[in-house]
């Protein structure tokens, strides 16, 4: 709705610097209504990042980046949401800030490198693979865009919110990001490059 002000916020912030920031060029669009809903919460949690998605193929955003931001929002986004059935669109998104903060950027400074690694992680994998291999867990490849891929963000999702205190080997891929593309941080858009040969 006119007069609503998004920020970017409903994409967790150590994203930006290895694909770039929500409002860079083609992920516009998608990034300005996933925020809107992220905050409205008016529409379902799946739902809306599904459009996310949507939104960006729409725009031409190849299969792989469309599919990292994705996973960007899934693994370390906004938390879960029910929608309630009294609300009706269009709700005006004026949410507290504070109130609103993701897991990502709640966590302590340990889970959040953590997080960085294993997001780090699952892009190079995605960026290697072309988009076909989202992880690779003990040995075990795991396909983009299938239900096992879900279950394993949610999987990391919840692990997250345990500090990461599960088994190592259950965490996948983790990946150490180059002091190059830290300092993309500030530049928000040194691109995460593929593994290299031996890295895995």
């Amino acid at each position: 709705p006119g007069g609503e002000v998004v920020d970017g916020a409903s994409i967790p912030g150590f994203a930006w610097s290895l694909v770039g920031g929500p409002f860079d060029g083609k992920y516009l669009n998608a990034a300005i209504i996933h925020d809107y809903y992220c905050c409205s919460k008016s529409r379902e949690y799946y739902g809306t990042h599904h459009a996310f998605w949507l939104g960006m193929k729409a725009a031409g955003v190849d299969d792989t980046m469309a599919y990292i931001m994705w996973s960007a929002v899934r693994f370390a986004g906004p938390d879960y949401w029910s929608v309630d059935p009294s609300v009706f669109a269009p709700v005006p998104c004026r949410t507290d800030k504070a109130a609103s903060k993701s897991l990502y950027e709640m966590s302590s400074e340990r889970t959040k490198a953590l997080a960085i690694a294993k997001f780090a992680g699952m892009a190079r994998t995605l960026k290697t693979s072309n988009g076909r291999l989202l992880d690779i867990v003990d040995s075990h490849p795991i396909e983009a865009q299938t239900a096992e891929a879900e279950s394993h963000l949610d999987f990391l999702r919840s692990a997250m919110a345990k500090n990461f205190d599960v088994e190592q080997a259950q965490l996948g891929l983790l990946s150490v990001v180059t002091e190059d593309e830290l300092k993309g941080y500030a530049k928000l858009a040194v691109p995460l490059s593929p593994w290299v040969q031996g890295q895995i």
